[in-house]
């Protein structure tokens, strides 16, 4: 889904989030339902290494750019930026932060780190949510 999603959005030149393709709305249904079964454990293990080993390279190689805009128009993260966006089910958001603190404490990532990671993965949530629990 990931690659499916690079090619689209870099042929078409599509970046908002009012273009996402029925691809992204199966994986944010299966990523639900995942979560809603209990595995969630396994989903965050896969995501969150992808996640993190970008986010450690970005860092390293960019210490004088503005990340918030680069993470917004690198396609990569534009990915995630938008998978979770389409996940509205509270509990599994929940789940999910949740599950990402335990696995970014076991892999050892800085404040720094984990702070790009929760913003790229719900900082459209938190705009767009008009309560927070």
């Amino acid at each position: 889904a990931e690659e499916r999603s690079l090619k689209t959005h870099s042929a078409h030149g599509v970046t908002s989030s009012t273009d996402v393709d029925c691809t992204f709305q199966f994986v944010g249904e299966m990523f639900t339902r995942i979560c809603r079964r209990g595995a969630t454990d396994l989903l965050l293990s896969e995501v969150t290494l992808r996640i993190l080993r970008g986010v450690r390279s970005f860092l390293l190689s960019n210490k004088d750019t503005n990340v918030e805009d680069c993470f917004n128009s690198d396609l990569n993260y534009r990915f995630w930026i938008l998978m979770m966006e389409i996940i509205k089910d509270t509990y599994v958001v929940e789940r999910i932060a949740e599950q990402l603190l335990h696995q970014l404490l076991t892999e050892h990532a800085n404040d720094t780190e984990v702070y790009w990671i929760l913003w790229i993965l719900f900082h459209r949530s938190f705009e767009h949510q008009t309560a927070v629990r």
